[in-house]
Formats: C-alpha cells, sequence, structure tokens
C-alpha cells in the first residue's frame, strides 16, 4: 500500500462534508454538493479552490492576533506566539457565526 503524500482535508458544515481535497489534484479543494444548504460565500461561489485560497480561507477562522486575553487562548491552545493557522487547526476552525468546522488527517 503506497503511502499519500498529501493532507486529506474536509470543511464540515454542522456533521456534512460541504468540501473536500480532491482526490484527482491534492491542491485544489472542491465543494462536495452533498449540502443543499450550503452557503454560496463559502468560496466566494466557486465549486474548487486552490490551497493557497483555502489557508487565506482558514486565517480568517482564528481570533484576532490583538483580542483581548489573546496571550491566555494562545496558552490554552499550547501555542507560544499567535499563528493563525494552528489555531484554527486547532480548534476545528469554528467559529459562533456559522457552522463550519475543519478536519484534516
Amino acid at each position: 500500500m503506497s503511502k499519500r503524500k498529501y493532507k486529506i482535508i474536509e470543511i464540515l458544515n454542522r456533521d456534512t462534508v460541504v468540501a473536500r481535497t480532491s482526490k484527482e489534484n491534492p491542491e485544489y479543494i472542491e465543494l462536495t454538493g452533498e449540502d443543499k444548504d450550503e452557503p454560496f460565500s463559502l468560496f466566494y461561489g466557486k465549486q474548487k479552490v486552490h490551497v493557497t485560497e483555502y489557508i487565506d480561507w482558514l486565517k480568517t477562522r482564528a481570533f484576532p492576533e490583538y483580542r483581548c486575553d489573546a496571550d491566555i487562548l494562545l496558552k490554552k491552545l499550547g501555542l507560544k506566539k499567535y499563528d493563525p493557522i494552528a489555531i484554527a487547526t486547532i480548534t476545528g476552525a469554528r467559529m459562533a457565526q456559522d457552522h463550519f468546522s475543519v478536519r484534516e488527517y
């Protein structure tokens, strides 16, 4: 069995996978179309985005660097400095404003 050379990324809306790494081209995340309530704005209406666009989206899912008590939150997450990608990965990119989350494996 060959070892996978890329990370599988899934974006969920509640418990439904709404986007995942493309099997044919792992540098892209594709909407699955499995969730009829999928907000059009997830990737601004695009069906497929490059991983760099996903990373930009992921960065928006972390608390602001200069938020009050950011140092306490970083400590709780086991981080020594602000890193929005690490924060989003650790928290599953969950936010109070919507039901999206991310899992990577």
